[in-house]
C-alpha cells in the first residue's frame, strides 16, 4: 500500500503485470525462444492469498489511479476471480419485495359549474405582443402579467459538462495506430521516440500521457510473442525497444524486464532473428551500458556475442575493468557514482550485422 501511495500508476501497473504473469503464464515449452521465465515468489507463498492481498491494495488505490490503470486493475480482478472463485465478492443480500404502490387518485370531474365562479380574465389585445410564459408558481400567485410588461429574463444556463474521457477502445486504437506507422514506414523510429517523449512529458491523466502509457504497456505485453514476429517487424521493434531504454521512456518497474528481454535474445544462437533483435536493441543504449555492471558481466559470458560483435563485448569488459571490485556486480549505478571513474568510449555501431557471416 505504501508503494502504491508513493508511486501511483507506475507501481499499480507493475503489480498488475506481476500478477497477470502468475495467473496466466505463457504456454511455452522449456528452452523455447518465447520463454522469459515466471515471476519469482518466496517458497511457501499461497498464490490465492498473494492475489487477495495485492487486489485489496489495488482496489483501495483505484480511486487515485488513472483511467487506464484502473481498467487494468478491474481486468486483473476478473482474471483472479476466474482462477480462484473464492476471491469473488459475495452477492448482495436480496432486498424484501416492495409493497405495491397505491393506485393514483382519480381526478374529480365536476358535474356542474358553480354559479359563484369568478369571471374570466379579459382577453389580451391582439395588437400587443404575446407575453412570455412565466414560471408556474408565479402564475398561481400573481396571474398572467398584463400586456406590455417585458417578461422576466430566463435563468442562467448550467455550464456544459466536462469532455468525456477517452475510452479504453480509443486508447487502444491510438496506440496501435502509432505502432502501425513505424511498421508501414510512414514514420521512423526516431520520429516515434520524439512523439513518445512529448506524450510522456504531459500531465498524468491527459490524453497524450494516457496514450503513451498504453503504448508502453502494449509493447511489454507483446514481449512473449516477439519470436513469432516476421523479421522486418521484429527488427523495427528491436530498434524501438532499445531506443525506449536509451531515452528513459521505460518505467522503472519495467526496466528489469526490458534488459532481461534483450539479454535473453542475445543468448539465442547467432544467426537467429531473436539474436539480431537483441543486437539491434543493445546498439541503441550502448552508451548507457556502464549504468548496469551486472548486465555488462552477463554480456562478457556470451561467447557467440564476442564472436559476432567483439567490440561490444570488449566495451563491456572495459566498463567492468574501470570499476572497483565492490561495484562490478552491482545491478545499477547512479551517474554520480560513475562520474568518479574513467569509462572507455562506446564502440561504433556495427549495424547488427554479425562479423562472422555464414557462407
Amino acid at each position: 500500500r505504501e508503494t502504491l501511495a508513493e508511486h501511483g500508476d507506475t507501481a499499480a501497473l507493475g503489480f498488475v503485470r506481476f500478477l497477470r504473469a502468475r495467473l496466466q503464464p505463457p504456454p511455452t515449452a522449456p528452452g523455447s525462444e518465447a520463454s522469459l521465465g515466471r515471476p519469482y515468489t518466496l517458497p511457501g507463498t499461497d498464490e490465492a492469498t498473494l492475489c487477495k492481498h495485492c487486489l485489496d491494495a489495488l482496489s483501495e488505490a483505484a480511486p487515485k489511479l488513472s483511467a487506464e490503470a484502473a481498467r487494468q486493475v478491474r481486468e486483473l480482478a476478473q482474471l483472479a476471480q476466474s482462477r480462484y472463485p473464492a476471491l469473488a465478492p459475495a452477492p448482495p443480500a436480496e432486498a424484501p419485495p416492495a409493497a405495491p404502490a397505491p393506485p393514483p387518485p382519480s381526478a374529480a370531474v365536476p358535474t356542474a359549474v358553480p354559479t359563484s365562479a369568478p369571471p374570466l380574465a379579459p382577453t389580451v389585445p391582439t395588437s400587443a405582443p404575446p407575453p412570455a410564459p412565466t414560471p408556474p408558481v408565479q402564475q398561481t400567485l400573481q396571474g398572467v402579467p398584463p400586456a406590455g410588461v417585458p417578461p422576466a429574463p430566463p435563468p442562467p444556463m448550467a455550464p456544459p459538462p466536462p469532455p468525456q474521457q477517452l475510452s479504453p477502445e480509443d486508447l487502444e486504437e491510438s496506440s496501435n495506430g502509432y505502432f502501425a506507422k513505424i511498421y508501414t514506414g510512414e514514420i521512423s523510429v526516431p520520429q516515434l521516440i520524439e512523439i513518445m517523449k512529448d506524450f510522456a512529458a504531459q500531465d498524468k491523466g491527459s490524453w497524450k500521457h494516457e496514450v503513451y502509457t498504453r503504448m508502453i504497456s502494449n509493447l511489454f505485453d507483446e514481449c512473449r510473442f516477439f519470436p513469432k514476429y516476421p523479421e522486418k517487424e521484429l527488427f523495427i521493434t528491436g530498434e524501438l525497444f532499445g531506443s525506449l531504454i536509451d531515452h528513459d521512456l521505460v518505467y522503472a518497474t519495467n526496466l528489469g524486464l526490458a534488459l532481461r528481454c534483450v539479454l535473453e535474445a542475445l543468448r539465442r544462437p547467432m544467426h537467429t532473428k531473436m539474436f539480431r533483435f537483441g543486437s539491434l536493441a543493445l546498439e541503441q543504449f550502448m552508451p548507457k551500458l556502464p549504468i548496469w555492471p551486472q548486465l555488462c558481466h552477463h554480456l562478457t559470458q556470451i561467447e557467440h556475442l564476442n564472436e559476432a560483435y567483439p567490440t561490444y563485448v570488449e566495451y563491456a569488459r572495459g566498463v567492468l575493468k574501470a570499476l572497483p571490485d565492490e561495484l562490478r556486480h552491482s545491478t545499477v549505478l547512479k551517474q554520480e557514482t560513475l562520474s568518479n571513474y574513467k569509462m572507455p568510449n562506446p564502440p561504433n555501431r556495427v549495424g547488427a550485422v554479425p562479423s562472422a557471416t555464414p557462407p
